[in-house]
């Protein structure tokens, strides 16, 4: 999906530099479902998590 200010695409394991301080942020995991993950290993396996649950779902 994409429009002139926005991009949207798929979370995929090349974001997970990006994600990781987010996903270890306490102020942003407390609004999630999700417990933080504190290395890139963590954020790693959570996207190939994510993955497998989209793909499960078609």
């Amino acid at each position: 999906m994409s429009h002139k200010l926005v991009s949207l695409k798929p979370i995929s394991q090349e974001d997970a530099h990006a994600l990781l301080p987010i996903w270890s942020d306490p102020v942003v995991t407390k609004w999630t479902r999700y417990s933080i993950l504190l290395s890139l290993s963590e954020v790693k396996a959570r996207i190939k998590q994510l993955e497998q649950t989209k793909h499960a779902s078609r």
